[in-house]
C-alpha cells in the first residue's frame, strides 16, 4: 500500500468526531492539531512495529502515546502557532485528581479524554524541566521486554538517568519527583496551564475551608487514586481574627494508610506538602512552598496565617494502590498581654524602676519579645525593667516573634508627680468617729515606691510609723490628721479633718408600751426591742441586760435587729446595749414597765446568730 495513502486513512479514521454533525467542520487551529497528532501515531506505530507491537495493541500505553502526540502537535508540527498551543494545553481544574494513566473516550467520563490533557505533563518535562523530547521519547518507544507494556517505569528510568533543572536546581529525580513538581507548577506557577485564572480555582480544589474564631479546626479525609494522582486543601482565616494567628496542620496516623517507602534524595517520599499563597495570588512554587510533613517524622507543622493568605495542603499518590489520608488542621489564636507594675488606675513616678512583664498564650516558648516602651527607649526579653524619667503619658509596646507567627500588645502608662492620701476609716454617715474607740487607717498612694516610710500625726499628740496604722482618740473634737510618705529621691504628704463625738443609741419596745396591761402589749409574752444607730447594713457584737438579771450577747448581726426578752415579774426595768461595729462603740439605755404578767412559757433553746429571723432569748445566759 502507497505510504501516503495508509497515513491519509489514518488521519480520517482518527479525527476526533463532532456529535453536532454527520460531517466532520472543524475550525483551522483544531484541524491543524489533529493532523499533526495523526501524523504523529505513524511515526509511533513505526517505532512499536520495530518490535511487532501495534498500538493498538499496547493498552497501558494509549495514554502515553495519546500525551506525547498532542505535545508533538502543539511544540513541533506548530511552534509558533499560539491558536494550537492554547488549545492542546488547556486543562480542567480538577486534572490532578485523575490518574496520570488514565484513558477514556467515554463522553459521561469526568476524566474524558484525559489522555490528551496529559500533553500538559509531557510540556512540563520538556519546557520546565530541560528533558530532550526525542531522547525521552525513543528511550520509553523501545524498552526492555521486561517494560513493554507499561510506559511508567521507562520513563521513570529515563528521567533517573538524566541530570536535569528545576528551578535553576540541578537534579538526578525519577518520574515521583517531576509529577511532584509538576503538580506545584499546576496548581501555583503564574504561568500554570490552568486558564484564565490568577488563583487556584475552586475547580481545582477538593476541599475548602475558612477557619474563625467560631470554627478553631476541621479534618480532610481523602481518597486518592494510584498512579500518580494529587489532590488539595484550600485552608484560609477568617478577617475578623485581625492580621495574625498560627494553623497547625498535622497527620492523624490511626486513619491514614502510607507505604513509607524511600527513593530518590532524603529519607523517602514527601507525602504531604504545604505552601502559602499571599493574597491568594499564584507566583511560583518555590515561592508558596512552606514545609513538609510525612506520617513517619515530621508529622505536623505550624504557619502563620493573616486573613489575606491561602494556605494549601498538597497530597500525592505516585504508588500502585489506593492512598487514605486524614489530616487535621487547628487554629491558634497568639494572644499578649502586658503585665502592668501598677494597675490602670493608678500612675507612676519619674525616676523610678519598673517591672514589666508578659501575659501569654499560643505563643510558641523560642519567641523573642521586643518592648518600646514610648520615650525612645527599647529593651528586650519577656520581663524587663524600665525607668521613665521626667513625667507624662507613654504607650509601652511589646512584640513577640517566634516559630510560624508573631503577636503584639501596648498599654497607656502615666507617670505624675508621686501623690499619697489618707484613707478614713469611718462607715457611719456622719464620717464622725466616738472617743476612746480604735480607728484602722491607711493610704491611698501613686507613683509612691514600695519601699516608702510613713510617718503620721493625728493632731492630738500621737503619732504612728507605717503604711497602715491604728489610733485611738480620748476626747471629742476636730482633729487634723497628717500623713508624710519619704523614699530615696522624694516624698509626698496629705492631710484631713475629722470628728470625735459621741453618739447616741436609742432603744425602745417595738410596740407601744401603755396603761397597765403592759404585758398584753408585748407578742407572746415577750418584750421586742431594736437598736437605731443610723447604721442599718453595719454587722457587728450586741451586748444586752434586761435589768432582771438577764443578759444576751449576739455576734454579727445587723444594727436594727429585734431582740426579745421574757421577764417573769412586774416592775420598772432598766434595759441597756453595748454595741461594738467597725469604727464604732457606743452605749444605750432605755426603761420598760411590766404588770399583770403571766406564768413564763416554757423555755426555749436560745440562738447566738438572729440574723434578720424572730427569735427567743432565755431568761438567763
Amino acid at each position: 500500500m502507497n505510504p501516503m495513502h495508509s497515513i491519509l486513512v489514518m488521519i480520517f479514521s482518527n479525527l476526533h468526531p463532532r456529535p453536532y454533525f454527520p460531517i466532520v467542520l472543524l475550525e483551522p487551529a483544531e484541524l491543524k492539531q489533529d493532523i499533526a497528532h495523526e501524523l504523529f501515531h505513524v511515526i509511533q506505530n513505526q517505532y512499536m512495529a520495530c518490535y511487532s507491537i501495534g498500538i493498538r495493541l499496547i493498552d497501558s500505553r494509549k495514554w502515553w502515546i495519546d500525551a506525547t502526540a498532542d505535545y508533538a502537535a502543539a511544540r513541533i508540527a506548530w511552534p509558533q502557532d499560539d491558536a494550537v498551543q492554547k488549545q492542546t494545553f488547556k486543562l480542567k481544574p480538577y486534572y490532578l485528581e485523575g490518574r496520570l494513566t488514565y484513558f477514556s473516550e467515554n463522553k459521561m467520563d469526568r476524566f474524558y479524554r484525559h489522555q490528551y490533557q496529559t500533553s500538559a505533563f509531557v510540556d512540563f518535562l520538556v519546557n520546565q524541566v530541560g528533558v530532550n523530547f526525542k531522547e525521552m521519547w525513543e528511550y520509553t518507544a523501545n524498552p526492555s521486554w521486561g517494560d513493554i507494556q507499561d510506559a511508567l517505569d521507562p520513563l521513570d528510568k529515563f528521567l533517573k538517568s538524566k541530570k536535569t533543572s528545576f528551578v535553576g536546581i540541578e537534579l538526578t529525580e525519577g518520574l515521583r519527583e517531576k509529577y511532584l513538581q509538576f503538580a506545584e507548577f499546576f496548581l501555583f506557577d503564574q504561568n500554570s496551564p490552568i486558564p484564565d485564572s490568577d488563583t487556584v480555582p475552586d475547580g481545582a480544589l477538593n476541599k475548602k475551608t475558612e477557619l474563625s474564631s467560631s470554627k478553631k479546626k476541621d479534618v480532610w479525609e481523602v481518597k486518592l487514586d494510584p498512579y500518580y494522582t494529587a489532590k488539595v486543601w484550600e485552608l484560609s482565616v477568617s478577617p475578623e481574627l485581625g492580621n495574625s494567628v498560627i494553623l497547625n496542620v498535622s497527620f492523624d496516623s490511626s486513619s491514614t494508610n502510607l507505604p513509607y517507602i524511600g527513593i530518590g534524595v532524603g529519607s523517602g517520599f514527601e507525602w504531604v506538602r504545604i505552601y502559602k499563597l499571599e493574597g491568594f495570588k499564584r507566583t511560583s512554587a518555590t515561592e508558596a512552598y512552606v514545609t513538609t510533613i510525612d506520617a513517619k517524622d515530621e508529622k505536623s507543622a505550624e504557619v502563620e496565617m493573616s486573613p489575606w493568605d491561602g494556605l494549601y495542603v498538597l497530597a500525592i499518590n505516585p504508588y500502585g494502590s489506593w492512598l487514605n489520608l486524614k489530616l487535621n488542621a487547628n487554629l491558634s489564636i497568639p494572644t499578649l498581654e502586658i503585665q502592668r507594675p501598677f494597675s490602670e488606675s493608678e500612675k507612676g513616678v519619674p525616676e523610678t524602676e519598673y517591672r514589666f512583664s508578659v501575659i501569654k498564650s499560643d505563643i510558641p516558648d523560642d519567641a523573642e519579645y521586643e518592648w518600646d516602651f514610648g520615650d525612645g527607649e527599647t529593651a528586650d526579653g519577656e520581663s524587663v525593667t524600665h525607668k521613665f524619667e521626667s513625667e507624662g503619658d507613654y504607650a509601652v509596646g511589646v512584640q513577640a516573634t517566634g516559630s510560624g507567627g508573631s503577636a503584639e500588645n501596648e498599654t497607656d502608662i502615666e507617670i505624675v508627680p508621686p501623690s499619697v492620701e489618707i484613707q478614713k476609716p469611718f462607715i457611719l454617715q456622719t464620717e464622725k468617729g466616738a472617743p476612746e474607740t480604735p480607728y484602722f487607717f491607711s493610704v491611698i498612694k501613686s507613683g509612691i515606691p514600695d519601699d516608702a516610710a510613713y510617718e503620721w500625726s493625728f493632731g492630738d499628740g500621737g503619732t504612728e510609723k507605717g503604711e497602715e496604722v491604728i489610733h485611738k482618740f480620748a476626747q471629742e473634737g476636730a482633729y487634723t490628721l497628717r500623713v508624710r510618705a519619704s523614699w530615696s529621691g522624694g516624698s509626698a504628704e496629705s492631710e484631713t479633718v475629722i470628728g470625735i463625738e459621741a453618739v447616741d443609741v436609742t432603744i425602745c419596745p417595738v410596740k407601744e408600751l401603755s396603761g397597765a396591761n403592759v404585758c398584753g402589749a408585748c407578742e407572746e409574752d415577750a418584750c421586742e426591742f431594736v437598736t437605731t444607730c443610723a447604721m442599718p447594713n453595719a454587722k457587728g457584737k450586741f451586748e444586752w441586760s434586761f435589768g432582771d438579771g438577764g443578759t444576751a450577747t449576739y455576734d454579727n448581726v445587723k444594727d436594727g435587729t429585734l431582740v426579745k426578752h421574757h421577764y417573769s415579774s412586774e416592775g420598772t426595768y432598766t434595759v441597756s446595749v453595748a454595741i461594738k461595729l467597725p469604727g464604732f462603740r457606743g452605749e444605750g439605755h432605755g426603761q420598760i414597765r411590766i404588770s399583770e404578767c403571766p406564768p413564763p412559757p416554757p423555755p426555749e433553746s436560745s440562738a447566738s446568730n438572729p440574723g434578720d429571723i424572730e427569735w427567743t432569748v432565755p431568761d438567763d445566759e
